[in-house]
């Protein structure tokens, strides 16, 4: 619990900034009248001994408006939790800011405090072998680099853990306890790199068998189509034959005659042919199911023996023709 001596000296010290002032450097996004009334409220709560609440109004007090008075009080807080570190640099730093405002009488209590505070002091010094480019310490919200190693530097006692980070580095936590009154020397262990990214794996579909069918069925169908072009030039040699060796078209050879009748209905048949086979396999390959819905299929489609897509060519009557199962 704070003395009496100590809060009677605070309140004679005037350490709340007047309100006038506040107003006259108010910043836009702060709100000085409230961090008045919560500072004066804070303040007699630390007079009945109710540091539990004061302090905490304390620090909402100083959010809506960074009196020094303010600071001071929270630095008070702070050496009352054994925060010895943090609130050494509190009085410092409120006697800084009290000298800008040319108040030596304020700023020489603060150095006064600080100085008190002095030999309860934890510190650390911490080191690393070759530490790596871009290092980054962090401590309860504080930030350093690896330009802070070696350096002898004060600390809250008690547990403490540094978050040791860098870039391409795994990330790593250093738990160390450190005691006041004493140095505690902490050897920081090497990053390990991270690992390499993952490729991405560029997964194949298999073709499907609906999809080889329709595509064997297309190129039958092309292929007929072009030998259908060939016959079409012996059907028009065979008629050009005909027309020289009997233009009355009589007296014909009926060798030559049944030739040309034959290439005639062959190319029939073949163009025929080609364009039902490859009419059919366009179709199955437009038909053919995405991966979305091939799997909504599966899942409300009952389990059946798995089948193949059948593709057959009959020779019938009328030529060459084109049967199959899909």
């Amino acid at each position: 619990m704070v003395s009496r001596a100590l809060v009677l000296t605070l309140l004679g010290l005037g350490l709340s900034l007047p309100v006038g002032e506040a107003w006259a450097q108010a910043d836009p996004k702060r709100d000085p009248a409230a961090a008045e009334a919560l500072f004066k409220r804070a303040r007699t709560m630390m007079d009945q001994g109710n540091r539990a609440d004061a302090c905490p109004m304390f620090a909402e007090s100083y959010r809506l408006d960074a009196a020094p008075g303010t600071l001071l009080n929270i630095a008070e807080c702070h050496r009352l939790e054994g925060k010895t570190a943090t609130a050494w640099g509190e009085f410092l730093e409120t006697a800084r800011e009290f000298r800008r405002r040319n108040d030596e009488r304020r700023a020489v209590f603060a150095d006064g405090e600080a100085k008190k505070l002095e030999p309860e002091l934890a510190y650390v010094r911490l080191s690393m072998v070759d530490p790596p480019e871009g290092l980054t310490i962090l401590r309860g919200g504080i930030s350093s680099t690896k330009d802070s190693l070696g350096a002898k530097l004060p600390i809250d006692p008690g547990p403490q853990v540094l978050k040791l980070e860098a870039p391409g580095k795994l990330p790593i936590d250093v738990p160390f306890t450190a005691k006041p009154k004493d140095l505690t020397n902490v050897l920081l262990p090497p990053l390990a790199d991270k690992p390499p990214e993952p490729e991405p794996t560029v997964v194949s579909k298999p073709i499907s068998g609906r999809m080889i069918a329709g595509l064997t069925t297309g190129a039958f169908g092309i292929a007929a189509g072009l030998a259908g072009g060939v016959t079409t030039g012996f059907a028009w040699s065979k008629r050009t034959e005909l027309e020289d060796t009997c233009p009355n078209k009589r007296s014909c050879s009926s060798e030559t005659y049944a030739e040309a009748e034959l290439f005639a209905n062959l190319t029939n048949v073949l163009f025929a042919t080609g364009a039902a086979a490859f009419t059919v396999g366009l179709v199955i390959v437009l038909t053919e199911p995405g991966d979305e819905e091939a799997a909504s299929e599966a899942g409300s489609a009952p389990a059946a023996e798995p089948s193949e897509p059948t593709v057959s060519l009959r020779v019938g009557p009328l030529g060459l023709g084109v049967e199959g199962r899909f």
